[in-house]
């Protein structure tokens, strides 16, 4: 085979571009500006010598590309990066599910069980959970607004905020620093304001219609805007209403829904008790005052009451009140043993009873009630004895003022006897 050595080759067109029909081989380097042709059978061309941008390619022949690993890889996880090069995350602790007709997003601190917080979007609703105690906090700009505590309380941490639902016909739920009052407001056609005013005292207020606060078995309050009156009931305003309270001084309890038994203050003033048994307490409610019995007996344990008398046989009194010393019973204490007085503890219509023997014989003798140490018209008693023992006795009845006092008095010179045969005594009436 012969070579053929030049210095030069020139296409014989001299248009620059040379043909060679049978290949060319070159084993020093070549330097081109383009290339063009289909490049099917260029290898070993190395990467870092490649420049410029490339047409799109399959990638079928391409080897020696370095792969990306993915660890924890599993189904449903998002990945991160994992601060490695080639290297992704497969987060264990914060996946995601869709199914096609939801879609949910767990978070988890841990890999533990419940320790986690789940997004759920289904076609009805998105939810929010945690698994475990803890809250849910909503915050704008940098600052806690509602606060969801893991028993289902919900706050707002601020003074002044305002929690509303709906629109037109919302409902409002706030505090007003000035006036230090709480609001529950609902507007519209069914508007009404529930508050505690600065004067502790609690407003209820409706635009129209009754107020109710209704149970399973029916309204147990209602205020009735026809007849401007408060009902505590089973089932309604009427015979069934357990209490009411109505415009024209209408005060009615009942105890059943046909009303037999019942107190009422109605129209006509009336007040009627009927029941088996009624029990009325003072404030602490531990001691009984007033029991009205099935047969209609009443008894007042704490009613003003006293019998008292001289712990002494023979005694002579000349305008004296008579010196009862010894009680036999004495109901609220008002009977002073010392300065021999009964004290009235509240006004009222008191009942006063008195009862001795006596020896002295004449004409002129005299006994008298005094109130506030005065007699007035009424209040003496004469008698008259011709000598041995006898008995006398007095009864009055008085209207007094709270405080006003009462004693008995000898007004003449007698000779009494005392213990067994001898007593003074007096009540409460009404």
């Amino acid at each position: 085979m012969s070579r053929i050595r030049a210095n030069q080759i020139t296409n014989q067109s001299a248009d620059g571009a040379p043909t060679v029909q049978n290949g060319l081989v070159i084993s020093g380097v070549t330097t081109s500006t383009t290339f063009s042709g289909s490049g099917a059978s260029l290898t070993n061309i190395p990467s870092a010598q490649l420049t410029g941008a490339l047409p799109a390619i399959s990638g079928a022949n391409l080897t020696g590309i370095t792969q990306t690993a993915i660890n924890n890889n599993a189904d449903n996880r998002l990945i991160t990066g994992s601060g490695t090069a080639n290297t992704l995350e497969g987060e264990a602790t914060l996946t995601f599910t869709n199914s096609g007709s939801a879609g949910q997003l767990n978070l988890k601190r841990s890999t533990s069980t419940d320790q986690e917080t789940i997004f759920y979007y289904g076609s009805s609703n998105l939810e929010i959970e945690t698994r475990e105690a803890t809250g849910i906090k909503l915050k704008t700009n940098k600052s806690d607004r509602v606060n969801i505590t893991a028993t289902g309380q919900v706050q707002l941490p601020v003074n002044g905020q305002q929690l509303t639902w709906g629109a037109s016909q919302q409902m409002k739920f706030y505090y007003e620093n000035s006036e230090e009052r709480m609001y529950l407001q609902g507007d519209g056609a069914y508007g009404f304001a529930f508050r505690v005013n600065s004067g502790n005292r609690i407003e209820i207020s409706k635009t129209t219609g009754d107020v109710t606060m209704q149970g399973a078995s029916g309204r147990n309050f209602l205020w009735d805007n026809s007849d401007a009156s408060l009902y505590l009931t089973d089932s309604g305003s009427g015979a069934s209403a357990r209490l009411k309270i109505g415009s024209g001084q209408d005060l009615q309890l009942y105890h059943d829904v046909g009303g037999a038994n019942h107190i009422t203050c109605a129209t006509n003033q009336e007040l009627k008790i009927s029941a088996n048994k009624h029990t009325f307490y003072d404030y602490s409610g531990v001691t009984k005052r007033m029991e009205i019995n099935a047969s209609g007996q009443v008894t007042q344990s704490a009613q003003p009451s006293f019998a008292v008398y001289r712990n002494q046989d023979g005694h002579t009194l000349n305008n004296e009140v008579f010196p009862f010393n010894t009680a036999r019973y004495n109901i609220g204490s008002h009977f002073n043993t010392g300065n021999h007085r009964f004290t009235a503890p509240v006004a009222g219509r008191y009942l006063f009873n008195f009862y001795s023997i006596y020896n002295t014989g004449g004409s002129s003798h005299q006994i008298a009630y005094r109130v506030n140490n005065s007699t007035s018209q009424g209040m003496l008693i004469h008698f008259s004895h011709a000598g041995g023992w006898d008995y006398v006795s007095y009864s009055q009845m008085f209207n007094l003022n709270a405080n006003d006092y009462v004693t008995m008095w000898s007004t003449s010179n007698i000779n009494w006897h005392g213990n067994s045969w001898q007593l003074f005594c007096g009540e409460l009436l009404s």
